[in-house]
């Protein structure tokens, strides 16, 4: 595993071992690398000593992380279990602290609330459950998809949870109480949805080829991003000011718009098919497309900035 710095490309470390995973925490504090056999996490000030591993074998039950696997506060992560349950994990002495039992099927995802006092849960049995953290007691479940949840996610301000189905919907929920809000309806797979960052919108990709912008609390559909011959939109993502919009699509472009009138800014060679795309808080695009390099851009230079590969 080869890490970079992002302002020039320069690498930072290298670690040894397999990786079929990595993740930061939030506050990027923490990396974590994972594979078939454990969990290993290094301090980012320095790489030369893992901190912590957690084994993956029949004793712990993991079988897989959420797409966003740590708490805000880097101290802890959430893991999937082969028994249908998830787990709440202690990074600092590799210690199980809470099993979130209450599914019958397998989980997709999971997702610490912003405070990290919460986490929802999403399973194959078209119900997602909110958990208090601390007693890991349930507090609410959501139901109303017809079909299996894919993806689960809090809202930035930790009042709404956005769900993904294979019912081809969106869902909009109420952190607190487990009501809907509402429903993001599509003729086609959802592959992505995100809040802005004042959790007033919703941006989400689909394999129509298209991306839309939705009112978060009234589902209604405010603009559509579309470029003819796009097959599918792998991921999508505010900007930090909600200005913007960039997609990451199945022909090998990153798309930069306007979040406002759905007009496309422009189109940048992501090298491959754009499953994660994404702004850093400088409002630079990162793209995480599949294979062994990402790309760093600058969007009001329209160029590429950085190319980051082993």
């Amino acid at each position: 595993t080869i890490v970079f710095d992002t302002s020039d490309g320069n690498q930072v470390a290298a670690l040894k071992g397999e990786a079929s995973s990595v993740a930061w925490s939030a506050d990027g504090s923490t990396f974590m690398v994972g594979n078939s056999e454990r969990l290993r996490f290094w301090n980012t000030a320095d790489y030369s000593k893992e901190i912590a591993t957690i084994p993956l074998d029949a004793q712990t039950l993991i079988i897989g992380l959420p797409r966003e696997p740590f708490s805000p506060d880097g101290r802890s992560i959430v893991v999937l279990r082969q028994d249908d349950t998830a787990a709440i994990w202690q990074v600092e002495d590799s210690r199980e602290v809470a099993i979130l039992d209450g599914h019958a099927s397998p989980l997709t995802d999971a997702s610490f609330s912003p405070d990290g006092s919460r986490v929802a849960t999403a399973p194959t049995d078209k119900t997602v459950v909110v958990w208090d953290v601390a007693t890991g007691r349930k507090i609410a479940g959501l139901e109303g998809h017809e079909k299996a949840i894919e993806q689960v996610s809090f809202s930035p301000d930790g009042t709404r949870i956005l769900t993904i189905g294979r019912d081809q919907t969106v869902r909009v929920w109420d952190a607190a109480s487990g009501g809907a809000v509402a429903t993001l309806r599509h003729e086609a797979k959802v592959e992505a949805a995100a809040f802005d960052r004042e959790s007033k919108r919703i941006v989400t990709g689909a394999d129509d080829g298209a991306a839309r912008v939705f009112d978060a609390a009234s589902g209604t559909e405010i603009v559509t991003l579309k470029e003819d011959g796009v097959e599918k939109v792998l991921s999508a993502a505010f900007s930090p000011d909600g200005a913007r919009i960039a997609t990451g699509s199945s022909d090998e472009f990153v798309r930069v718009w306007e979040a406002a009138s759905g007009g496309q800014i422009v189109k940048l060679n992501s090298l491959s098919e754009g499953y994660g795309v994404g702004f850093t808080e400088d409002a630079r695009i990162v793209a995480r497309p599949h294979g062994a390099m990402g790309v760093i851009y600058t969007a009001q230079q329209q160029n590429e900035d950085i190319q980051l590969a082993d």
